[in-house]
């Protein structure tokens, strides 16, 4: 059966945009600029604020546990793209990647 709608990754060197170094830390999680992630998401960074208003960008934050302690896994998503980064407890990015597939 051929796969149509394939899973393709990137690490943060080879996607468009750039390297994020932090995030902020918040009541809620995390806060990432939308100068940041605008062009990940492959969106002006004009139209970040809005499309999260609307639900058109949805984050999730999970905390880890046992070996991952002190780490988090911050997700954003615009239809079939995520933008994924680790960071530590602090909010610096450890690893950050960049999927598309449903």
């Amino acid at each position: 059966m051929e796969d149509t709608d394939p899973i393709v990754a990137q690490t943060a060197s080879a996607m468009p945009g750039r390297k994020v170094a932090k995030l902020q830390r918040s009541a809620d999680g995390f806060i990432i600029d939308a100068a940041d992630l605008g062009p990940l998401l492959g969106l002006p960074a004009a139209d970040v604020p809005e499309l999260m208003r609307k639900g058109k960008i949805s984050c999730l934050s999970e905390q880890g546990q046992d070996a991952d302690a002190g780490r988090f896994r911050v997700t954003f998503r615009h239809g079939a793209l995520r933008v994924r980064f680790t960071v530590d407890d602090s909010g610096h990015v450890l690893f950050q990647s960049r999927f598309s597939g449903t």
